[in-house]
């Protein structure tokens, strides 16, 4: 039964620094922001049972300080003392899964009020399609890798701990999930010619020189050029004003099994052939779009922000500790520019190793923590003019690799699919791995990519054309 505490009466804790700025206005007030929320679509052929999924819930994330108190200022405060099921738990009926996008799209762009926890479980029900849950969280309750780690008690996977399914960094994977290190012989160096001392110094140098690109990657970053997926340089200069408008494109699912013929055709990571693929699905749009600048090869500037999430603390019988905002920021120029897509796929490689370099990602920690010891007012003012700065927002984060039941036990259902719906100042890709499957979300304004079955189309046939090694000089684009 549900009971709210007495009037002044709660437990209260500081929130951290980050989720304190998330929770209060995180952006200047001209650029007319919403509120950061986390909201995910996960779809199902059955609904899974209510009382399961609040059950669920209640017993694995209700016990949690960020999931049982509500934001006031720069603290958690306990006002309630049972979970408020009817408040929390949402059962409506849709006509289709069209439906419930546009759902998922207003949710997120919607503020919870802040007399009840931060969060909210829409169950939407179609008559012949796909149902859903939809899941709206505040950003202040964590980061994705973080809510990702605190709701495996909820998966129900095939064998083994739900994480230990995710093929995530080893790094970043708690110790419990962890499959043993490969004992393959690493490839010999080729730098062992060189000899100890010289090996040292190139070290050093090497290591000095990706300290100082990653402490200044944001610094020196420039505004985007005019292109047909952003809005003009007039508007996002020096901050891109909000316009209110956003729309969720589901983007067609891609098998992982053509994403990974890619890979091996050029012999590049996971990774960086879904940054090639997004990279030749925005170019082969503003060419569609009438854009000259990419087909009379002219230099053009265009970037996507990376969010990095951190290793954490998390332990296998209590994952909610893994709950934080600790991420990273970085900078990446998309090649747009490169004719080829073998040219584009190199390009984007060379751009993300900065993100494997110990050095690269100390030096923008370093910046980061120096940033967050500005004046509240000061640093954002300084967020929202450096990501104005870019066009896009891409994340590319992985679930598990074979089926799941969700919420594990009796009452769950086999999650078919995954879908995010995050809304940015720029457009935002949000990209997720699920049982073979690549699950992707394009949300941008429709007054700037106003085609979206266009630039469905291209972005299927960019990682087609990715996997077969016959396509992988033409875009069809005529270039002089």
């Amino acid at each position: 039964m549900y009971q709210s505490l007495p009037e002044g009466v709660g437990m209260e804790r500081q929130m951290s620094r980050v989720g304190c700025s998330m929770a209060n206005k995180p952006w200047p007030d001209e650029m007319e922001m919403f509120e950061p929320y986390v909201t995910g679509i996960m779809w199902f052929k059955k609904l899974p049972d209510t009382k399961a999924v609040a059950d669920a819930l209640e017993k694995h994330l209700w016990p949690c300080h960020r999931f049982n108190s509500c934001i006031e200022g720069s603290k958690w405060v306990r006002r309630h003392e049972s979970m408020d099921r009817e408040y929390h738990f949402v059962e409506m009926d849709m006509p289709d899964e069209k439906a419930i996008e546009e759902f998922g799209m207003k949710t997120q762009l919607t503020s919870l009020p802040r007399d009840h926890p931060q969060w909210k479980v829409f169950l939407l029900r179609t008559p012949a399609h796909q149902s859903a849950v939809l899941m709206h969280l505040h950003h202040a309750l964590g980061d994705g890798l973080g809510l990702l780690f605190a709701t495996s008690p909820l998966m129900g996977v095939q064998e083994g701990h739900p994480l230990a399914n995710i093929p995530l960094p080893r790094a970043i994977l708690p110790p419990f999930a962890r499959k043993p290190e490969d004992a393959t012989p690493k490839r010999r160096d080729s730098s062992a010619h060189r000899g100890f001392f010289a090996n040292c110094c190139c070290g050093f140098f090497r290591g000095v020189r990706n300290f100082m690109r990653g402490f200044f990657v944001m610094l020196a970053t420039s505004y985007d050029s005019d292109l047909p997926v952003n809005a003009p340089l007039t508007q996002r200069r020096p901050r891109l004003k909000f316009s209110g408008k956003r729309r969720l494109t589901r983007l067609p699912t891609v098998p992982l099994s053509t994403v990974k013929r890619a890979r091996e055709n050029h012999e590049v990571t996971l990774n960086d052939i879904v940054m090639a693929a997004v990279t030749g699905a925005i170019r082969r749009y503003c060419v569609h779009k009438g854009d000259t600048q990419l087909t009379e090869g002219r230099p053009v500037e265009c970037k996507s922000m990376l969010m990095l999430a951190l290793p954490r603390e998390c332990d296998i019988s209590n994952p909610t500790i893994a709950l934080q905002n600790k991420m990273l920021f970085s900078s990446v120029r998309l090649p747009v520019q490169e004719g080829t897509r073998a040219g584009r796929v190199k390009k984007m490689a060379e751009a993300c190793s900065d993100l494997k370099s110990m050095a690269y990602m100390m030096g923008l920690k370093f910046f980061t923590n120096l940033a967050s010891m500005s004046p509240r007012a000061f640093l954002n003012k300084a967020t929202g003019e450096s990501w104005s700065k870019h066009s896009f927002l891409i994340t590319n984060v992985p679930s598990t690799t074979g089926p799941m039941t969700w919420p594990k036990g009796e009452g769950g259902e086999q999650l078919q699919g995954i879908t995010m719906v995050i809304a940015n100042v720029m457009n935002q890709v949000s990209v997720i791995s699920y049982n073979g499957e690549l699950y992707s979300s394009l949300v941008s304004d429709p007054d700037v990519i106003d085609e979206e079955a266009e630039f469905c189309k291209i972005w299927l046939s960019e990682f087609e054309a990715l996997a077969d090694p016959m396509k992988n000089d033409t875009d069809g684009v005529v270039r002089p």
